[in-house]
């Protein structure tokens, strides 16, 4: 296993028990030039919707697939169902802010990366919401 970021790299997120319904926003942003978010800390929260806020057209069409890793330090694979096919793509518009879930494939997994078909002419901005 690789080494993990040292402490402090993320914001410390805790899930009050006390608070049934304490909800969390995760942003994640592709970068410009890139197909790949920056890695989102999905800590204990265990239900997830994406809310995508894009900035212009997202380019290399409308699935986004989402890839997990038990450490930030990765490697990042793809999220498959036990039948092999892929169960973590979102089909999205290209340029309309919408809310898509529940994404129920997140549950169990720590770190995650959101990953568009192509290569971005302009930062593209997601949100996990989180519960």
């Amino acid at each position: 296993m690789g080494a993990q970021l040292p402490a402090g790299a993320y914001p410390t997120r805790t899930k009050m028990s006390t608070l049934t319904y304490e909800s969390c926003v995760i942003p994640g942003t592709v970068p410009v030039a890139g197909s790949v978010s920056s890695i989102s800390d999905l800590s204990d929260w265990t239900q997830f919707s994406i809310q995508s806020v894009p900035n212009g057209t997202i380019l290399g069409g409308t699935v986004m697939s989402i890839w997990g890793a038990p450490t930030t330090a990765g490697p990042f694979y793809p999220l498959y169902g036990t039948s092999g096919t892929t169960q973590s793509t979102v089909q999205m518009g290209s340029v309309v802010n919408g809310i898509y879930g529940p994404v129920t494939v997140l549950q169990p997994i720590r770190y995650i990366e959101l990953v568009l078909g192509g290569t971005q002419s302009a930062a593209q901005t997601f949100n996990l919401l989180a519960k």
